[in-house]
């Protein structure tokens, strides 16, 4: 399965709101974090986002993925 992770940019915003929407997750800040942000896509779907915070250490701020996306390895 192909699918592509690359950083999020403004016209990603729409799909990083559903998703994290979804699972009734904060979406009040994306635009604020977007650089933050890495999506995943297949076929031109976006499929899952990940935030995160990259410091001293690592602060995961949220992951979103489609249900049927789930348990193939993506977040892997």
């Amino acid at each position: 399965m192909d699918i592509d992770i690359r950083k999020a940019t403004q016209a990603d915003i729409k799909d990083i709101k559903k998703l994290l929407s979804f699972y009734c997750l904060d979406t009040e800040k994306v635009e604020k974090n977007l650089p933050e942000f890495k999506i995943a896509v297949k076929d031109g779907i976006t499929v899952g986002c990940v935030c995160l915070d990259v410091g001293d250490i690592i602060e995961l701020r949220s992951i979103a993925l489609l249900p049927s996306y789930r348990n193939i390895g993506i977040g892997s």
